[in-house]
């Protein structure tokens, strides 16, 4: 599993049922959503939801700390993992603006001895189309908790062979803005965070945003989770800040986060012919350091963040001037989390959407199970594939090799995604063989079954 991207669920052009009152707000039609969330455990952290000026929810839920009995607020400072990236990208092309860097300089003009650093771009990098392989790390490596030297974490994966020919192909990478980071730091002579301090949390006055969160002394710090819910609340050993670095190393609260989000609104730190590129997709739907896509008919940008005791998420439409912000403390590594986004959407463009309601589960027999597995194709556009297989908990279902949510069955034929809320789906049988997988969640969507 990604430790510094959650991949945001809707990249499956999932689905959605009904069920909103249409007497509430929209205030408090999405204050009632979180609720049930966070009573059931699927969100703990804070939420900010505005459109075109207008904070339309502002509030936290669950525990910043579950021992101390401390409820979390809206003053919270939570790591944000991934969400780091689009400020380094940000930074990257402001240093393009000045004339310091060109994307289409190569990886070897920064670091000659780097291996085939000659058909690699600073764009590739930007777009996780260098071909680099990935590094990530889990809450047992030990090495990940005390700081590290760049050329520690380089090793990683310095050496290993490219996994494909430089902008060919899509692959999300950390190695890839980890380079960023050390580019930025040669072309302007400053450490990382000094050039993301001095080129946009000054500006913005972003004064609770920074990066080294393990030493970070402050009362508003939120305990980070490997479980929590009401069973067990156990913290989790945090990531240091020389690990994930330019890849994810961030930490911010949701009013600075907003501050940031407002400046892209208005265009500012980039010029407007910058920004529109950094929006513009370049392979699966990612640009310069955000994901490109559309929800409830809706485009916009966004981008996640997983790390250890973390998940984060930001979306902006700019169409309609909205943002909706999402600053979750905990992640369990055995239960991926996939954070509302999709649903916020809804209500704020007064779509459909469900209030989270636990579902039983049903047993179902291992024959069942095996005559699940195999890979589906989502109609019409085959090059979607998804996997579905055998995993420690049951049925898993899988995107590019990555394991996204453990299906729970309520019947036979019919299951909902673990850890994402009001989604559903169904294995339709014919003549005693499996055909398809109909999944629900915001509209209707055939995944056809092409090989088992």
């Amino acid at each position: 599993m990604k430790k510094w991207v959650i991949q945001f669920f809707a990249a499956l052009s999932f689905c959605a049922c009904s069920g909103q009152t249409v007497s509430k707000t929209i205030p408090e039609k999405l204050d009632e959503y979180m609720t049930a969330l966070s009573g059931a455990y699927k969100f703990n952290g804070v939420v900010l939801v505005a459109r075109q000026g207008t904070v339309l929810l502002k509030k936290g839920y669950g525990w910043k700390n579950a021992a101390a009995q401390e409820a979390s607020d809206v003053n919270g400072i939570f790591q944000i993992g991934s969400l780091t990236k689009p400020f380094t990208a940000e930074v990257i092309l402001k240093l393009e603006e000045q004339g310091k860097i060109a994307l289409d300089d190569k990886l070897s003009k920064y670091f000659p001895d780097y291996p085939k650093g000659d058909r690699i771009t600073i764009e590739n990098l930007l777009t996780h189309t260098s071909g680099i392989p990935g590094y990530d790390v889990e809450e047992s490596d030990t090495i990940a908790w005390t700081p590290v030297t760049k050329e520690q974490v380089i090793g990683l994966f310095r050496n290993q062979p490219l996994e494909f020919k430089p902008g060919k192909k899509y692959k999300y990478s950390n190695a890839g803005y980890f380079l960023l980071g050390m580019i930025i730091e040669k072309v302007t002579g400053k450490s990382y965070e000094a050039s993301v301090r001095e080129l946009i949390f000054q500006p913005l006055q972003m004064l609770n945003s920074g990066f080294d969160f393990i030493h970070l002394e402050d009362l508003r710090k939120v305990t980070g989770y490997a479980v929590l819910n009401a069973g067990e609340q156990r913290p989790v050993h945090l990531v240091d800040s020389t690990v994930s670095y330019a890849a994810g190393a961030m930490y911010s609260d949701a009013d600075d986060l907003y501050k940031w989000a407002v400046s892209i609104a208005r265009q500012q730190i980039l010029s407007a012919s910058i920004w529109k590129r950094a929006f513009t997709p370049f392979k699966s739907n990612y640009g310069y350091g955000w994901f490109i896509d559309t929800l409830s008919g809706h485009d916009y940008a966004g981008h996640s963040g997983g790390i250890m005791g973390f998940t984060s998420y930001l979306a902006y439409f700019p169409g309609e001037d909205v943002t909706i912000i999402l600053l979750n403390n905990f992640l369990n590594e055995r239960e991926p989390l996939s954070l509302p986004v999709q649903d916020l959407a809804a209500i704020v463009f007064d779509k459909p959407y469900t209030i989270y309601t636990e579902k039983k589960k049903a047993d179902i027999s291992l024959s069942a199970l095996d005559s699940y597995t195999g890979q589906y194709a989502l109609s019409p556009k085959l090059k979607r594939m998804m996997v579905i297989s055998k995993g420690s908990d049951g049925l898993q279902a899988s995107l590019n090799g990555r394991v996204i949510s453990t299906l729970v069955f309520q019947s036979d034929t019919r299951f909902q995604f673990k850890n994402i809320p009001n989604s559903g789906g169904e294995f339709i049988v014919q003549d005693g063989k499996v055909i398809k997988m109909v999944i629900s969640q915001n509209g209707v969507y055939e995944w056809i079954r092409i090989k088992e």
